[in-house]
């Protein structure tokens, strides 16, 4: 069993203007079937269309920890992440996997998150750290989720894993 350790959301224009990491912490949320409302990912809505396989993106407090070790100065939240889970490990995440999220949210684990040129918004990655990070990041951004049960979840919930 995990525990949310963090909830992210960000505006569609992000901060600073135009830029939509990193996601700003907020103490609850309520998940629907298109993700946090008001919470920003571009490449979803502009790319995607709106997929609702890829309305939460969920990282591990592990993958980025191991991100840090490699050398990468990385905050909660700078990687777009919605819901930071500590004590899961990422390897055990998997497609179709089901995550019971406090008493109300249920998600599936949709597909793996791939890193993008979109990271080099963040202030300790820039133009000059991207191509580094994308060649060491593989396999540790996380994981998107679709939202088969909506609801409010808050920092310092359960997080129970299923099989599908």
């Amino acid at each position: 069993m995990g525990v949310v350790e963090g909830i992210f959301s960000g505006p569609m224009e992000g901060l600073p203007a135009g830029f939509s990491l990193p996601k700003q912490s907020v103490n609850f949320a309520k998940l629907t079937k298109i993700g946090i409302p008001g919470d920003s990912n571009l490449y979803r809505f502009k790319k995607k269309k709106g997929d609702p396989d890829m309305a939460i993106l969920l990282l591990t407090t592990a993958e980025l920890d191991e991100l840090n070790a490699l050398g990468f100065s990385l905050q909660p939240g700078d990687l777009g992440e919605n819901i930071l889970l500590k004590d899961i490990d990422f390897n055990h995440l998997k497609p179709d996997m089901i995550l019971n999220v406090g008493s109300e949210v249920i998600l599936q684990v949709s597909r793996i998150c791939e890193p993008c040129r979109t990271l080099s918004q963040l202030p300790a990655i820039g133009k000059k750290n991207i191509k580094e990070l994308l060649r060491r990041s593989r396999g540790l951004r996380g994981w998107y989720a679709r939202v088969l049960q909506e609801g409010n979840i808050e920092t310092g919930v359960n997080v129970s894993l299923l099989e599908a």
